[in-house]
């Protein structure tokens, strides 16, 4: 019988690309990732189940569960996962995810199915913080704690995106051919070192727009509310 993991206290404390203080994470593998919808698991046993929630404010945010089920995870041998269950109920969301040992290979065939040249960024993610002002190419908008906009950009088109204001951070990216998505805060806090690569050209001026984890920014995608 699979074995269900329910995680009620937080007690890992670790930094963030949303500005949480912290020491260092206790997971082990390298990535955690989101197994995509579309990648075949026949033949795949599950480990196991994990669930937990999030109060979405001081030490019990996304992020903290994340890392929760990342550390908890390695602890069962797992590396990736899929997401069963989202229940958002008042200011509360509760997860449950099915964890897998993936190898390299099969980690790489996952991640060749997500979306290529999307841009993703993110709001804040504790709900008490105020709204950030962003704009990409010419579109303003303001975007609240708990929500995302995504971009298509496409190869070879320069997107311009900018996080808290006309004089805040200023981040230019051209299209590649393949290039993975990309996941951005626009949070104005550091980020918490775990390896962040892309393909696309970059640059940056004013500040810098914060990188979100790879594969946290994946399950914030799958986990938040899109704005339109």
């Amino acid at each position: 019988m699979n074995k269900i993991v329910t995680l009620l206290l937080f007690t890992l404390l670790f930094k963030s690309g949303f500005g949480q203080n912290t020491s260092s994470p206790q997971y082990h593998s390298k990535t955690f990732d989101l197994i995509d919808e579309s990648f075949n698991l026949s033949g795949k046993t599950k480990i196991g189940n994990l669930s937990g929630n999030s109060a979405n404010t001081g030490n019990s945010t996304l992020s903290h569960l994340f890392h929760s089920f990342w550390n908890e995870a390695n602890k069962q041998g797992a590396n990736s996962f899929t997401i069963d269950s989202i229940i958002h109920h008042e200011d509360n969301i509760s997860i449950e995810i099915s964890i897998y040992s993936l190898t390299e290979a099969e980690l790489k065939a996952n991640r060749d199915k997500y979306p290529r040249n999307k841009i993703y960024v993110f709001g804040n993610i504790d709900k008490r913080k105020a709204s950030e002002k962003i704009q990409i190419n010419d579109t303003n908008m303001d975007l609240k704690p708990l929500e995302y906009v995504s971009y298509q950009n496409q190869v070879d088109e320069q997107t311009i995106v900018c996080v808290r204001g006309p004089r805040g951070a200023k981040m230019s990216v051209t299209g590649e051919e393949g290039r993975q998505p990309m996941y951005l805060s626009a949070a104005d806090s550091g980020h918490n070192g775990i390896s962040y690569t892309s393909n696309g050209s970059i640059s940056y001026n004013r500040g810098r727009v914060q990188p979100v984890d790879f594969d946290f920014g994946s399950f914030l995608v799958k986990v938040l509310p899109e704005k339109r």
